[in-house]
């Protein structure tokens, strides 16, 4: 759950809180090993009650960590049991929160959802004491969801073995992420974490490669290709038609998009893929991987799929779209993942979930 304002992590939560506001009310509970601040502390977040919780205020030895998590989970335990008026736990994260989850659930009576978001799991897989971990917990959960029908294949193939498992994807604000009224712009976004397997780096080298003079390439986030990207820019002259926007919020990757003709996403793995459906919702296509999750969404009707490591293959997509923009229409490409992901679709779903506990 994000700490503040300018904190990315976990803001895709207040997405799922939003697309139940009108069904439930939310006390959030924030525990972590270790922070800014040493025990309780009580926030208000986007009209939400928040409790933060961290058991210590510096980084603690890898060594010691399994002995503080255990000690932070059962202190979180004791904290969260005396919350008023809670009719169902729900913990975002395949172990230790969902393991913090289904003790306080078992303490309280109460039932307990886990929806796991990880991927690729095999951050979880490979790791037998993580694995051990989540299997125990979202074994015991009465529900878990995943956002993909790869992530659940993912989840099943580790040998976990939940009662219930339901796919629900990701909620997408489709008040936020709309299309812009303006006339094209010439202008193709990557918007994601520079990190190496999202493909920034690829982006570019394959923009280069399509070599398109009256087209301008926007590339938004950070990361550790940061240097690199920008660096390649400098030295090829090309800062005139490629500009880097750093770190966004949610309203400047909306409004990143909405200055946008079409989204480059070749990411190498993704559980869900958000920004890609966000990009639909704001009615431009999508050069997309052809990998994990996003090919359960993105279709020959909305995109033109990738090998997202084949620069050229990109290179050619960027080609073929630029020339082919006029067939994809905007309402239809939002329609195409509003029906499904929509704030409204999204909390109608889970409700009903909620429903059967």
């Amino acid at each position: 759950f994000p700490v503040n304002e300018d904190d990315l992590a976990g803001i895709f939560i207040l997405d799922w809180i939003d697309a139940l506001k009108d069904k439930c009310t939310f006390q959030v509970f924030y525990p972590r090993l270790s922070g800014s601040h040493k025990g309780i502390r009580h926030t208000t977040f986007h009209d939400l009650d928040v409790t933060h919780f961290r058991l210590l205020s510096r980084r603690v030895p890898s060594w010691l960590r399994p002995a503080r998590y255990a000690q932070m989970v059962n202190e979180s335990v004791r904290i969260a049991s005396a919350f008023k008026d809670i009719d169902l736990i729900h913990a975002h994260g395949p172990a230790i929160q969902a393991n913090l989850a289904v003790k306080l659930g078992r303490k309280i009576n109460k039932p307990v959802v886990v929806t796991v978001h990880t991927g690729p799991f095999s951050q979880i897989s490979s790791n037998r004491p993580k694995l051990r971990v989540a299997k125990r917990a979202l074994e015991a959960a009465d529900l878990v969801t995943c956002v993909s029908q790869h992530l659940k294949t993912e989840i099943l193939d580790s040998g976990i073995r939940p009662k219930r498992l339901e796919v629900v994807g990701n909620p997408v604000d489709e008040d936020m992420f709309k299309p812009s009224s303006g006339p094209p712009t010439k202008n193709m976004l990557f918007v994601s974490r520079l990190d190496e397997f999202k493909g920034g780096l690829r982006t570019l080298q394959a923009f280069i490669n399509a070599d398109l003079d009256d087209w301008r390439l926007t590339i938004g986030g950070d990361g550790e290709e940061y240097e690199v990207i920008r660096n390649s820019i400098e030295q090829g002259g090309l800062s005139d038609r490629v500009k880097m926007l750093g770190r966004l919020n949610k309203d400047g990757v909306a409004k990143a998009m909405q200055e946008a003709d079409f989204l480059i996403f070749p990411s190498l793995h993704e559980s869900f893929g958000l920004v890609a459906a966000e990009a639909l919702a704001c009615g431009i296509p999508v050069i997309g991987t052809d990998r994990t999750a996003p090919q359960e969404y993105l279709s020959e009707e909305n995109s033109i799929t990738i090998d997202p490591m084949d620069v050229n293959a990109i290179a050619r997509a960027i080609k073929e779209m630029t020339i082919n923009i006029g067939q994809f229409k905007a309402q239809k490409l939002r329609d195409s993942v509003v029906s499904k992901f929509g704030s409204k679709a999204f909390g109608n779903r889970l409700y009903e979930l909620y429903s059967t506990l």
